[in-house]
């Protein structure tokens, strides 16, 4: 098998990710602790658990779970999960530090963030670099969950020695950014085995691996060419095509 990107590799054979790429929490950039502010159209609420964005007027019983990158603030993806908030699909966005996640407190977090949000009945779990293992790690480990109805991985892939294939009764997406030097099209592409047969694979033309989120540049990633607003609407808008509609 090919090398893996480095950003990715290291979780694939130990618990401990405290790699020169993930070595501080990045935290959410001023621009993008705006979003996190309640809007006409939708509510923001945080806990200690989660992020929760709720649209006030059309309400919709599925959602989307999003799964930050390793050592990310979590309120990095506010942006995004307006987006698809203010279309009508409720968004949480997980507050467990990805070390406890990675060192296997997964099967019982997402149960929680479930039982916490009984509104949402239908779930897709989104997820961004490390965060897409994680979400697929899940989906392979509890198939019973018919919860869940689709993935969408953000410059990420699944563990190689956890793919899901066979799960061909989900929606997914693969959506990565031309200009990603952490996790590059070549090894996202390289991977689609592990995916379902109909997973949809979609190029952000222009965008990188930071720019999925809001918390600045990141070290070995090379810079994109588009704005990070016009990186997230394209992300948004292939989450909602390819797995909530």
């Amino acid at each position: 098998m090919k090398v893996l990107s480095k950003t990715l590799i290291i979780i694939f054979t130990t618990v401990s990710f405290h790699f020169s790429a993930l070595a501080e929490t990045r935290m959410a950039t001023a621009d993008g602790l705006e979003y996190m502010k309640s809007t006409e159209a939708v509510a923001v609420v945080e806990s200690f658990q989660f992020i929760r964005f709720s649209n006030k007027l059309a309400p919709l019983t599925k959602g989307l779970l999003i799964q930050p990158g390793g050592e990310v603030d979590p309120r990095a993806y506010a942006g995004i999960a307006q987006m698809v908030a203010t279309t009508g699909y409720p968004v949480v966005i997980d507050k467990t530090p990805s070390e406890l996640v990675i060192a296997g407190v997964m099967p019982n977090m997402i149960p929680a963030l479930q039982a916490a949000n009984p509104d949402i009945t239908d779930w897709v779990i989104a997820g961004h670099s490390l965060g897409g293992v994680i979400a697929s790690q899940y989906i392979a480990e509890n198939p019973q969950d018919i919860s869940i109805s689709g993935l969408a991985l953000w410059a990420s892939f699944p563990n190689p020695e956890l793919p899901i294939p066979y799960r061909t009764d989900l929606k997914v997406v693969s959506i990565y950014g031309e200009n990603d030097c952490l996790v590059p099209p070549a090894d996202v592409l390289s991977l689609a085995w592990t995916l379902p047969v109909n997973t949809v694979f979609v190029q952000v033309d222009g965008g990188n691996h930071a720019q999925f989120g809001d918390y600045g540049s990141q070290d070995g990633d090379c810079a994109a060419t588009i704005s990070g607003t016009v990186q997230k609407l394209q992300v948004t808008a292939h989450t909602i095509e390819h797995t909530l509609l």
